[in-house]
């Protein structure tokens, strides 16, 4: 007796037979002496072509900054919501960097000028050395190294976005100094003009410390100054005779010696740092940063905001089934995930009434979960134009 198949169970097997050859295709396309897999599981994807430099989808970049853009965010709504009375400002890796070679050159710079001063027989002479908002830089770069041992991912956010994307975020609170905040010191002292400072000193004959009025100089005016004290140093240096003692002798000696580590100083501000602009430039930036903060209020403080990403990257999911093969294509999604170091810290004013300290410090991390990446919104088809010459007007005034 011959058994009556119904059609929907004909439909499925030629569904069935039809779908194994695809698949016995595909596997004698991709490798003809290969057997067949004994697992159930695809074998993982070959990897979409990247970009020079980064080894990550421009799907998983993408999350991975609004992941970025979620830390900023939230930080911002909490910084703000102090009401802060002072500047804001942002600092990240180069502007901290900058801060510190010129803290650096402002301390050998009046270095010089006390010994080639000592050498002139000048007493007391020289600036009053760096303010003291030094302090707070140092704790903070230590703090910032600290924190730099994570292992980086596939792809490197560049220095300056997470401090642009936290201003955007402080200027959408309602905080009026997270309106405007300072970026870098960017809008600080003239470069060639010392600036007004208030430092904490002590007085030796009350012995008590009070604020003391004092100049921060510039980069142009250490310079003159050094080249000035070298020139009467100079000057007192005897000549060299015949039969010359040996306290001539060796006053010409450390004469020498200074003047070689005065030249060694002058040569470091035009090498290169580490093939890109001459240290000059970056010291030249961290005065009008250092500027910036010893020219505020000194009744009101500071409140900086250090951010530096460590690590950014996602993961692409593919997955592949009957089903796909057949209709729809991989199931394709993706996630980002980005690490951000964040310190939070106070620059007292000299007579504020507060304390320079850290407030807040840590790694924070977002990682989105997977999904699949919609078109923008107005997406207007590039990926089907192929050209996108008929933007290009007839006549550009």
């Amino acid at each position: 007796m011959r058994v009556q198949i119904p059609s929907w169970q004909k439909a499925v097997a030629v569904f069935v037979m039809a779908a194994a050859a695809v698949v016995a295709m595909g596997q004698k396309k991709g490798n003809a002496s290969s057997s067949p897999s004994t697992t159930s599981s695809p074998s993982a994807p070959t990897p979409p072509a990247q970009s020079a430099g980064s080894s990550a989808p421009v799907e998983v970049q993408m999350l991975a900054y609004g992941g970025l853009d979620e830390i900023m965010q939230k930080l911002a709504t909490s910084v703000c919501a102090s009401t802060p009375t002072g500047d804001v400002l942002v600092l990240d890796g180069p502007s901290l960097q900058n801060l510190q070679n010129f803290d650096a050159f402002y301390a050998n710079a009046e270095a010089l000028i006390a010994a080639f001063n000592q050498m002139a027989g000048a007493s007391g002479a020289g600036g009053s050395g760096i303010d003291d908002f030094a302090d707070i830089t140092s704790a903070v770069a230590a703090a910032a190294a600290a924190s730099t041992s994570e292992t980086a991912s596939s792809f490197t956010i560049a220095d300056p976005t997470p401090a642009l994307v936290l201003i955007h975020h402080l200027q959408l609170e309602d905080a009026a100094k997270c309106k405007v905040p300072v970026y870098a010191g960017v809008y600080g002292a003239d470069m060639a003009a010392g600036v007004p400072v208030t430092q904490m000193q002590y007085d030796p004959k009350t012995k008590t410390v009070k604020p003391t009025p004092t100049t921060l100089h510039s980069v142009q005016e250490e310079l003159n100054q050094i080249a000035q004290v070298r020139e009467t140093a100079l000057g007192q240096v005897p000549a060299p005779a015949a039969g010359a003692g040996a306290q001539q002798s060796a006053t010409a000696t450390a004469f020498n010696n200074l003047d070689q580590t005065y030249n060694t100083f002058l040569g470091s501000l035009s090498a290169p740092i580490a093939t890109g602009p001459p240290l000059l430039s970056s010291v030249l930036s961290g005065f009008r940063l250092r500027g910036r903060i010893a020219s505020a209020d000194q009744k009101q403080s500071i409140l900086g905001i250090y951010v530096s990403a460590v690590f950014a990257g996602g993961t692409q999911q593919d997955r592949k089934n009957l089903f796909t093969a057949i209709f729809t294509g991989d199931w394709i999604r993706y996630s980002g995930g980005v690490g951000v170091n964040v310190i939070v810290f106070r620059i007292a004013g000299a007579q504020s009434g507060q304390k320079s300290q850290i407030l807040f410090t840590d790694f924070l991390r977002y990682r989105s979960p997977l999904e699949q990446i919609s078109a923008p919104a107005g997406y207007n088809g590039a990926g089907k134009q192929g050209d996108n010459l008929k933007d290009v007007p007839n006549v550009i005034n």
